[in-house]
């Protein structure tokens, strides 16, 4: 998987304008749904109705017309759903990535921005303003789905304090300190893990 870094420039874009509160959210939301794409297996499904199509189109000689009857009536539709599946699987693994799956609704409540609305029935995607309405509804289940995961809290703890002993060594080496630096490290992980900095005396984790 890989990821354009225009897609990066547009969610940077999104926090600028209050619409997403981090980056964070906002990438775990694009990668969590691309992922559950991958789990489900959407495109070898995809993939398995072409031999129906080639069938149909051997059997009358319309081909063109039969391909359109399938592609509106079969392929567009199970596209959709392969989208809206993709989104609830994925805001789920967000919520298991202790990242905050409240913040996905929010991220098609910018795309709507961009995009230009038209009919979803002639498009492969629901529309944004369904994605976000409907990750709205599962935004509860996966809240409390996050909330008994046991290792959201110690891993977000963990991450904390390794960030800041990392912060607080290379402020040292360079003797300066780092306040752009520091103030950019922080964005987005105290709002992700809404947890006050660690005290410099918080050195659990070895740092190599």
């Amino acid at each position: 998987m890989f990821v354009y870094t225009g897609l990066l420039d547009f969610i940077d874009a999104m926090v600028e304008q209050g619409i997403c509160s981090n980056k964070y959210n906002a990438l775990a939301t694009v990668l969590g749904h691309e992922i559950a794409h991958a789990l489900a297996r959407h495109t070898a499904e995809t993939l398995s109705y072409l031999p129906v199509l080639i069938a149909l189109s051997l059997l009358t000689v319309d081909s063109e017309l039969i391909a359109s009857i399938f592609t509106y009536f079969c392929q567009l539709p199970f596209s959709r759903l392969h989208e809206t599946e993709a989104d609830h699987i994925g805001l789920m693994l967000m919520a298991a990535a202790c990242y905050d799956p409240s913040e996905a609704p929010k991220f098609w409540e910018g795309m709507k921005l961009v995009n230009e609305e038209g009919i979803d029935w002639f498009s492969t995607h629901p529309a944004d303003d369904k994605r976000q309405k409907h990750l709205e509804q599962l935004t509860a289940e996966a809240i409390a789905y996050q909330d008994k995961a046991s290792w959201c809290g110690d891993m977000q703890s963990k991450v904390s304090q390794l960030i800041y002993k990392r912060i607080t060594r290379r402020r040292a080496t360079a003797g300066t300190t780092h306040s752009a630096e520091m103030a950019a490290m922080w964005d987005g992980m105290q709002a992700t893990t809404n947890q006050p900095p660690p005290p410099p005396s918080a050195t659990t984790i070895p740092v190599p």
